[in-house]
């Protein structure tokens, strides 16, 4: 993912995928969203109903916002038969892009247990790690890798 192109007067930003990031980052969003109900707390019912209504509109709102993205992106090819994928944004779709990567990486989080971050000490012992959890720790850094992208993108 690189930037293309940023235009200062339209605020738009062109992003450049490789054909292998555009797979990865379309796999990625697949998974949106990651929690289907909102998390249980102690509030009544009364407090609840418009809460987990409001996350449903967002979350339609967002999965709607995902297939414009597909359709927007321009698949190009260069000189040298390069497969890329180019998709422009403004600030707003770039907002809408961040909620949603972190709603993926917050759910991947979840999904591990809510590991505290590595501490500076190693441990003792090799730490056995499934495949299926090294993929989602994988993903969730590069969810979070994305993100610092597309605010660097827009603020530099």
């Amino acid at each position: 993912m690189t930037l293309k192109d940023r235009d200062a007067i339209t605020g738009k930003c062109a992003i450049r995928f490789e054909a292998a990031e555009r797979d990865l980052f379309w796999e990625v969003l697949a998974n949106y969203p990651m929690q289907k109900e909102p998390l249980k707390t102690k509030t009544n019912s009364k407090v609840r109903a418009p809460i987990v209504k409001a996350i449903r509109k967002i979350q339609s709102e967002n999965s709607e916002a995902l297939v414009t993205f597909r359709r927007a992106g321009a698949m190009v090819i260069d000189k040298d038969f390069n497969e890329y994928w180019d998709l422009t944004i403004d600030s707003a779709e770039r907002e809408r892009l961040l909620q949603i990567l972190n709603d993926v990486r917050v759910g991947i989080w979840m999904q591990l247990g809510c590991p505290e971050p590595d501490s500076e000490t190693p441990p003792a012992a090799p730490v056995s790690v499934s495949e299926s959890e090294m993929r989602s720790r994988m993903l969730l850094h590069i969810c979070a890798s994305w993100q610092m992208f597309l605010i660097h993108a827009f603020d530099s």
